[in-house]
C-alpha cells in the first residue's frame, strides 16, 4: 500500500485554490480510488488476522458501515478538509487563553 503513502494519497496541496466543483471533481479523480484500494487492502488483512488481534479490531472499526461513509465523506462534499487541523490549532490556542474560548466555538461552527 505504498501509493496510499506521500504525496498522491493527499491531493490537498494540488487542489488548493480550485473552485469547489473542480476540487469535488480533482478529489473523485485522485482521492476515490486510494480509498477504495484502502478499503479492500483492509479487508484482505481482516480476512488474515484473528477475530481477537486488536488490529482487527481496529479495521473493523475503519470499516464499519457508520465509520467509512464519515471517512470518505470529504470527497463528495468539496468544502469539507479531510483533516481539522484549523479547528484543533485554534482550540488549542483558545485553551491556552480562556478568554477566547468563545471565539473557537464560533470559528469552529460548519
Amino acid at each position: 500500500m505504498r501509493e496510499l503513502r506521500g504525496d498522491r494519497a493527499s491531493p490537498g496541496p494540488v487542489i488548493h485554490g480550485l473552485s469547489p466543483d473542480e476540487r469535488r471533481h480533482e478529489r473523485q479523480r485522485r482521492a476515490v480510488p486510494l480509498l477504495e484500494s484502502l478499503h479492500a487492502w483492509l479487508l484482505s488483512q481482516l480476512a488474515q488476522l484473528s477475530q481477537g488481534y486488536a488490529l482487527a479490531k481496529a479495521i473493523r472499526y475503519a470499516i464499519k458501515p457508520t465509520h467509512w461513509p464519515a471517512l470518505t465523506y470529504y470527497c463528495t462534499d468539496a468544502q469539507v478538509e479531510i483533516d481539522n487541523n484549523a479547528a484543533a490549532r485554534l482550540q488549542k490556542y483558545a485553551q491556552r487563553r480562556p478568554q477566547y474560548a468563545g471565539t473557537c466555538f464560533l470559528f469552529c461552527l460548519p
